[in-house]
């Protein structure tokens, strides 16, 4: 037996790349910069990209990073050592004296 292979099914609705702009509140050039990197799944119909509502969805949530609040913040260990400023020293006063 042959089976016929299935159709896609398509949304009911599909936002434009500046619907997706505007929801996102972004410019319409960083949409077009997660398709070229292939960062966001959507459709092209002929020349333009369409977006399932959905597929922004689980974009968002890929993109989602949590807080943890029990957590202490992360701190840099101290040595105690304190190093001398970078470049050259800096003259003060017309003396011309290095501090």
């Amino acid at each position: 037996m042959n089976a016929r292979p299935q159709t896609p099914v398509i949304p009911r609705e599909l936002w434009t790349a500046p619907q997706l702009a505007a929801y996102l509140g972004k410019p319409v050039k960083y949409v077009y910069r997660l398709t070229h990197e292939r960062r966001i799944e959507h459709y092209v119909i002929g020349r333009e990209l369409r977006f399932d509502p959905a597929h922004v969805a689980d974009f968002l949530a890929d993109a989602h990073y949590e807080t943890h609040t029990d957590e202490p913040p992360h701190v840099q260990p101290t040595t105690g050592v304190t190093r001398a400023p970078a470049g050259r020293p800096r003259i003060h006063g017309t003396d011309g004296a290095v501090s």
